[in-house]
């Protein structure tokens, strides 16, 4: 086959392998073999290849050696690429701005994110006045819940005083804080109840043909102070709890406060047992009483958490202290005509105004609903600990047949406290 007839196949066959990316135009089958290199180029003028020095279509033009180029400017044009054309600049600006966009969104949206981040909570604009009721429902939880012994053919049972839940009032009034200010509260919780028993024959306490004991002091196994060979009587405990808290408050942020400043507190605790009555015509009397005073610094905190419902949040609080006070008890036997005292004050002496330390802790958790911006409700349970302020009830234990009856200090004893909480708080 010679060279013409392979130009002329080459001609038909390569506008379809190269569609939609090289165009040309019309040759004879003598240039595009002269362009293969097929023929002599002894045709090739001079002049033809001089005036080829570029290439078109949007590229720099370069001197092109003139061994690469056999055809004349006309034939290199016709394989020049159409569409390798310089980026349109509009294009250019379009994509460059919609880059500045999404930058600017990105940061936008951090910006957004640090403004609502609790650490970047401008806190309230002026200080707001408020003032808080609050039911305290709890149950009080001593150290030391004797009432009495009771000695049966088994061994010995000790009855326990049967503390139920009790509702005790906490008033609470301040101002919290605007932006960047302290704030101030005071909080005072009482605590007043009684719990109390009757034991006999008649409800199985005092089985016929046994006795109960009360000890406080015991030497050698024997009750020194206190009465034995009870076979009836009535007994009751009471728990006194006077505290207050005079705090300043700080907005850390928007779901944290803090709170420092003092807690006074006074835990006073009694027992009382009246024995034989019907039995003696006069009975036998023992009473005892715990009391503690003491002042010290308190720190506390809250938490708030917005919960996804309306007005609705939850709370925790947790507060901390310690007291630094006087601690006194005595108890009292009419059977044996005996008083026993512990720590009683001497005004003469100033160091008897301080003799003890007391710890004090509260938790709180619980939920909160605001239905006006002037009224908010808060439900929570609640754990108050008193930690060393004694106990009034009988310390006597059984330690066996053989050693009787021991006691041990009632100095030491802890107070507590567990139930829930209800509020009510207005403010403006």
């Amino acid at each position: 086959m010679n060279a013409s007839w392979v130009a002329i196949l080459l001609t038909a066959f390569i506008p379809w392998m190269t569609a939609g990316q090289v165009t040309g135009q019309d040759i004879t089958p003598e240039e595009f073999a002269s362009l293969l290199g097929m023929q002599d180029i002894e045709g090739v003028s001079e002049e033809s290849v001089a005036t080829s020095s570029g290439y078109v279509g949007g590229r720099k033009d370069e001197e092109v050696p003139s061994t690469l180029v056999p055809g004349s400017a006309d034939t290199l044009r016709t394989v020049g690429f159409e569409n390798y054309d310089s980026v349109d600049p509009v294009t250019l600006q379009l994509a460059d701005l919609q880059s500045q966009l999404s930058a600017q969104h990105m940061e936008i949206g951090q910006l957004r994110s640090q403004l609502h981040s609790p650490l970047h909570f401008k806190g309230r604009k002026s200080p707001r006045y408020f003032a808080t009721y609050e039911s305290v429902i709890v149950q009080a939880v001593q150290s030391n819940t004797s009432a009495l012994i009771v000695e049966t053919d088994d061994g010995y049972s000790q009855v326990m005083f049967p503390w139920k839940l009790k509702h005790s009032p906490r008033v609470e009034f301040g101002v919290m804080p605007a932006a960047g200010k302290l704030g101030y509260r005071m909080r005072y919780w009482q605590f007043d109840h009684s719990t109390s028993f009757h034991a006999g024959d008649g409800n199985g306490i005092i089985p016929v043909g046994t006795w109960g004991t009360v000890g406080y002091l015991a030497e050698d196994g024997d009750i020194v102070t206190g009465v034995d060979l009870v076979e009836e009587g009535d007994f009751r405990s009471t728990v006194r709890a006077d505290v207050i808290d005079m705090e300043v408050q700080r907005s850390l942020s928007l779901p944290i406060e803090i709170f420092a400043g003092l807690r006074y507190a006074r835990i006073k605790q009694g027992y009382l047992a009246r024995t034989n009555e019907a039995l003696l015509g006069t009975p036998d009397t023992v009473a005892a009483q715990t009391e503690f005073r003491g002042i010290g610094p308190t720190v506390a905190m809250r938490f708030n958490h917005q919960l996804p419902l309306n007005r609705l949040s939850l709370f925790a609080d947790a507060r901390g202290a310690l007291l630094f006070g006087n601690q006194e008890y005595s108890v009292v036997d009419s059977a044996n005509d005996l008083l026993q005292t512990m720590n009683a004050i001497g005004v003469q002496d100033w160091s008897d105004l301080s003799n003890s330390m007391a710890t004090s802790a509260e938790l709180k958790f619980g939920i909160q609903y605001v239905p006006a911006d002037w009224l908010a409700m808060r439900v929570a349970m609640e754990a108050q600990h008193f930690g060393g302020v004694g106990g009034a009830n009988p310390i006597a234990v059984f330690a066996g047949s053989d050693n009787g009856l021991s006691t041990d200090g009632p100095l030491d004893d802890d107070l507590s406290f567990f139930g829930l909480s209800v509020a009510v708080e207005a403010g403006f």
